[in-house]
């Protein structure tokens, strides 16, 4: 007899439930008053129905906050009514605190922590942070429950929440195109072997394991610990490259005569079944075959394993590597040619270490940037522009430049990673209010769009953590960067690292500016100006991008240079260390090395475009403005650069 049965009738069908009733019903299942299924039979109420009202009842009930209150799993919310995804928005839109539990249907449990409505760590299974919170987010089905309590231990999220779901559905999006190719996803797969196994990444040769001659692509994909959208990634290029072909067995050119063989050869890093010797290698363990079968076996398998040291080197190494993978094998297959088949052992230990004797290559360089920067090739290219239009007057006449090497970060700095430095003391914070100089500006105008534009800086507001910090001097700029040992770039390294030196007319191209290119002023923009009153300008295009202000960095992947930054012109423009001068017309020929600005001055040169930019010319890598120093403005943020690691 459940508690509910205590109510005297049934309420009607279909009755109007005010917001004070609905929480009032969810409370009282919350607190264990009521069972969930009864409660929804008794008054008309899908359980989908309740289970939504129970988490809008826990995420918003203020007495809740800060007390470890557990739901009991029997009202735990089912993620095939109500989707993870949901469940985060409104913690979200609730500015709440919470821990998110989740179990799967088989069985695998995670948590996502929620301090301020904004997501900081995560765990599922072996996967922690960001790869975590996409894993959990992309569960369809299982339960999840809402715990208020202690913080999390950790902080392994840095991008915001916003960016992060926006992440997850561009994920969603790229897991239902990809599961699309896949078809027909029924079909038995098996490897075919090749001698470009060497290059598969680890993700690809993991999921190869799976296709043992009887495994189709779900059957694989349900059986690897790999992310969901890292398997059918992979998943993919192994069918398009012609790994993975229809049928029950493959020969490939590298020798390989069995299923068998793929496997050792794979999961040579992992460790094979045999026992290991004490030079550390393994002695392979040959199948039960009788008779000339088990010295093929034993061959081949020797074979799989000498071929795993072509997986294993570096792929620069290319022929040679190739090269030493064939005559390993030769080795192998001589020293056991003449074995009489009745003996049909597996090759000796002392054989496989003769045959692994293929020279190892030196370790790989360390990378010449530090991690989130690219490096920038020196070497001369053309600066400036040669174009008539009004907006690049400045930035006139073309002339040739010659750089060193250097190394450039490949998003502008974030509001959470500049607060690292601000937090502790170092960096100034960055302001909440706009500020340019009038100029000729009236100064009601002037004020009325200062104050309309204080809006657009990221200062304050949480849900923009991974925009771009604005609203910054070129002097706060610059410290930032000395800060993390790096500093502002040049005009010069800015151009070069934007348009690189094959002349392109945009970072990514030829192709004009497009809402999936760039941040610019679409239709969202001159929507926005007509909202607060400002005047109207014709925007880039028509298309809405998704942002009237700035966009969290990286969201508009499709306009990458060459060595992939993002957002170079768009977002925001970006402070450059030169102080601005005017380019020579005298002998736009003669190479100059490094230009600098002139060594006073209070006028600073920014570059790049910016969110509300209107025309084409602003998404040229060449336009280049004037701009005082002291100005701190919704339209300007930074990147840094620093010289390449020696070695």
């Amino acid at each position: 007899m459940s508690m509910f049965d205590e109510y005297e009738e049934p309420m009607v069908a279909k009755r109007q439930w005010s917001t004070a009733e609905q929480r009032e019903l969810a409370g009282r299942i919350v607190r264990g008053e009521l069972d969930l299924d009864a409660a929804a039979a008794k008054n008309w109420l899908s359980v989908a129905t309740l289970e939504q009202w129970i988490v809008e009842y826990v995420l918003y009930e203020e007495h809740w906050a800060g007390q470890d209150v557990p739901i009991d799993r029997s009202f735990w919310g089912r993620l095939d009514a109500l989707s993870a995804t949901t469940v985060i928005e409104h913690a979200h839109t609730g500015r709440k605190s919470c821990r998110v539990c989740f179990e799967t249907e088989g069985g695998g449990s995670g948590q996502l922590w929620i301090e301020d409505g904004r997501l900081v760590d995560a765990v599922f299974g072996e996967l922690r942070g960001d790869e975590a919170a996409f894993a959990l987010l992309s569960l369809e089905e299982g339960t999840f429950g809402i715990v208020f309590g202690p913080p999390a231990d950790e902080r392994t999220i840095e991008r915001g929440t916003i960016a992060l779901l926006a992440e997850q559905r561009r994920r969603v999006a790229r897991r239902a195109e990809l599961l699309e190719r896949l078809e027909p996803r029924d079909r038995v797969l098996v490897p075919q072997m090749s001698a470009q196994l060497h290059l598969l990444t680890l993700p690809q040769r993991e999921l190869m394991l799976h296709f043992d001659g009887h495994n189709t692509v779900d059957d694989a994909l349900a059986l690897t610990d790999l992310a969901p959208l890292e398997a059918l990634e992979a998943a993919h290029f192994l069918i398009e490259e012609s790994y993975l072909v229809p049928g029950v067995s493959a020969v490939g050119r590298a020798g390989y005569s069995d299923l068998a063989s793929v496997s050792s050869a794979l999961r040579m890093p992992e460790g094979f079944a045999g026992e290991a010797g004490d030079s550390g290698l393994l002695t392979v363990p040959t199948p039960a075959r009788a008779g000339p079968s088990r010295l093929v076996t034993g061959v081949v398998i020797a074979a799989a394993l000498v071929a795993w040291v072509g997986l294993a080197v570096d792929e620069l190494l290319g022929a040679q590597t190739l090269e030493a993978v064939e005559r390993a094998q030769a080795q192998v297959e001589e020293e056991h040619g003449a074995r009489d088949a009745s003996r049909g052992a597996a090759p000796t230990r002392e054989a496989v270490e003769r045959a692994l004797a293929v020279a190892k290559p030196p370790a790989p360089p360390p990378a010449p940037c530090p991690e989130g920067m690219v490096l920038i090739e020196g070497g001369h290219f053309f600066m400036g522009s040669d174009s008539e239009h009004p907006a690049m007057m400045l930035a006139t006449p073309a002339h040739k430049v010659e750089l060193d090497s250097y190394c450039v970060d490949v998003h502008e700095v974030t509001v959470a990673r500049y607060h690292r430095c601000s937090d502790v003391g170092e960096c100034e914070r960055p302001h909440r209010k706009s500020f340019w100089p009038r100029g000729g500006t009236p100064m009601r105008k002037w004020k009325r769009a200062r104050a309309v534009h204080a809006a657009l800086c990221n200062e304050g507001e949480p849900e923009r953590e991974q925009h771009p910090v604005n609203c910054v001097t070129w002097q706060q700029a610059s410290a930032f960067c000395e800060w993390e040992g790096k500093r502002l770039p040049t005009e010069a390294e800015w151009e070069l690292a934007a348009r690189g030196r094959d002349g392109r007319v945009y970072p990514w191209g030829d192709a004009p500016p497009s809402p999936g290119m760039t941040n610019a002023c679409g239709s969202e923009c001159a929507r926005w100006r007509d909202e607060s009153g400002l005047p109207e300008v014709g925007p880039l295009f028509d298309a809405d991008d998704g942002f009237p202000g700035t966009a969290p960095v990286g969201s508009f992947p499709a306009g990458a240079t060459q060595e992939g930054l993002q957002d170079v012109v768009g977002n925001v423009f970006e402070w450059t260390s030169d102080r601005f001068y005017e380019y020579s017309f005298e002998d736009t020929a003669a190479v100059t090395r490094d230009p600098r600005g002139p060594a006073e001055g209070s006028r600073r040169v920014i570059r790049g475009g910016a969110f509300n930019s209107f025309m084409a010319e602003h998404t040229d890598p060449a336009l280049r403005f004037p701009m005082d120093q002291e100005a701190y403005t919704h339209g300007i943020g930074f990147r840094c650069v620093s010289p390449p690691r020696a070695g």
